[in-house]
């Protein structure tokens, strides 16, 4: 768990520097205007994250693999749930995916 956290703040870090360095006077404005539309999830995501962490250390992973493979279902299901219509999937997009995936021949 200390290898994950001090991954995380490595790489929190690291953001920090570059837009230090690259939007200069512009970083604490840009840095407070992105956060605050992306607080929740990232809150909630970091909890997912080290809940698997934990749960991988105390359990089996033939156990706790398979709960957290069905992260990307429970996101789909939740997008449907609370954005309803706004991101819905319809045939074109469902079609153009389809073809996208398909090699060419």
């Amino acid at each position: 768990m200390a290898a994950a956290t001090a991954g995380l703040v490595a790489a929190l870090i690291f953001l920090l520097v570059y837009l230090l360095v690259v939007r200069r006077g512009h970083a604490a404005w840009a840095l407070a205007g992105a956060a605050r539309p992306f607080l929740a999830a990232g809150v909630l995501l970091g909890l997912a994250y080290s809940c698997n962490l934990e749960s991988l250390a105390r359990g089996r992973v033939t156990v706790v693999s398979p709960f957290y493979a069905t992260e990307a279902l429970w996101a789909v299901l939740f997008a449907y749930v609370f954005l309803g219509r706004s991101e819905r999937i319809g045939a074109r997009v469902a079609w153009r995916r389809r073809s996208w995936w398909r090699a060419p021949r």
